[in-house]
């Protein structure tokens, strides 16, 4: 999963891919557009990939259903090579890198008001630990202030946080890690049940990628993977 942004809105997080291929992508988004639209964009994942800039043609529409968001087929045209040798290679690079997971201990800590939304995430990490590739210990926070106590006390390799909660919210959480020297360079997921104003604002305020609830299994464990480079 790829962040996608639009140059007409720089640094304003929008979507996210949910396949890649060397022809294109398919790309979660509420955006009003058609087949044939002509539409530039900008591929990125923290530490990962440097942001490659893309030109892409709509090719289908999905419409928002029961556990499927709306998003669009984008097509890479068969004429720009350079963009498509670009795409290819990233493949390669994230299938290369997937192949060789760095066997250690990474520690997640899990900030969340709802106790049975909690019990999901650990679940998740749980699998991802129970692959054998690598270890994963999970810390849990019930609120930001919890949660920035533990980041005092002990450091973790990624957060996975919720935005509205009560005493100090995602937001803060947020701003107030990326002022503090132990913290300020952990990677943070953003799950939130926000539109695209309350993505952009975390954004804002130091998330590296934002997840849309109700959230796939599969998006969570895809987006860990990446940021911790499995």
């Amino acid at each position: 999963m790829l962040q996608v942004q639009y140059p007409e809105q720089e640094g304003y997080l929008v979507d996210a891919t949910e396949n890649l291929s060397a022809g294109g992508a398919f790309v979660r988004t509420e955006r009003p557009l058609q087949t044939g639209d002509v539409v530039p964009l900008v591929l990125s994942f923290p530490g990962l990939l440097a942001p490659l800039e893309l030109s892409s043609v709509v090719a289908w529409i999905r419409p928002a259903g029961p556990g499927s968001p709306a998003g669009v087929g984008l097509m890479i045209p068969e004429g720009h090579v350079e963009e498509r040798k670009r795409l290819a290679e990233i493949l390669a690079r994230i299938h290369n890198e997937s192949l060789s997971p760095q066997r250690r201990r990474y520690r997640i800590l899990l900030v969340e008001d709802n106790p049975h939304i909690m019990e999901m995430y650990e679940y998740v990490m749980r699998k991802l630990s129970q692959s054998g590739q690598v270890a994963i210990e999970v810390g849990v926070a019930k609120d930001g202030y919890d949660a920035l106590e533990k980041l005092r006390a002990d450091q973790y390799d990624l957060v996975v946080t919720d935005l509205f909660m009560p005493v100090l919210d995602g937001f803060e959480l947020l701003r107030r890690m990326r002022l503090e020297k132990s913290c300020a360079k952990v990677p943070v997921v953003v799950i939130s049940a926000g539109g695209s104003d309350t993505a952009a604002q975390a954004h804002a305020a130091g998330a590296d990628v934002f997840l849309r609830k109700p959230v796939r299994f599969v998006d969570v464990v895809e987006t860990v993977s990446a940021l911790l480079k499995l």
